[in-house]
């Protein structure tokens, strides 16, 4: 399966946005190891996860 990218534009990050995307995270790292993913380098270099792997991480709600 290919994505396309359909639009390049940067523009701002809502809170909610920032939210789904760390929950999405949290999602997809459940049964999963950090050695076997896909997305570690990202994490390692956004997120400090030394201390709980991301499926530990709390839900986030975007106020």
């Amino acid at each position: 399966m290919m994505i396309e990218i359909v639009n390049v534009d940067q523009k701002e990050v809502t809170n909610q946005e920032a939210a789904e995307a760390i929950n999405t995270i949290k999602r997809y790292c459940d049964c999963r190891y950090c050695c076997d993913c896909t997305i570690r380098k990202i994490c390692q270099e956004y997120f400090d996860n030394s201390d709980a792997y991301p499926d530990d991480w709390p839900d986030l709600c975007a106020d």
